[in-house]
């Protein structure tokens, strides 16, 4: 049986800053439901293979985060997050 979760996040990530992007994990592993009842998408699209390879390496230890990976012609933010879903 899978997990049941209490909500489901979808972040499009388009080589992102690593800064910036630690601070939306951080800000996701304090929510007071828990990280482990968060389901996190996570759609990298477009991405060079270092960022890929950055992400992929910081939550590699999490059942409940899933990587998608997505390379096309879009431009905004909404074609990863349909992907997402």
């Amino acid at each position: 049986m899978s997990k049941e979760f209490k909500v489901t996040v979808i972040t499009p990530f388009h080589n992102t800053r690593m800064e910036l992007f630690l601070r939306t994990y951080e800000s996701l592993k304090k929510q007071t439901i828990g990280f482990e009842n968060i389901e996190w998408v996570i759609v990298l699209h477009n991405c060079g293979e270092k960022n890929i390879a950055d992400v992929k390496e910081l939550l590699k230890d999490h059942d409940n985060v899933f990587l998608k990976e997505l390379n096309n012609d879009a431009h905004s933010a909404s074609s990863p997050r349909n992907y997402g879903l």
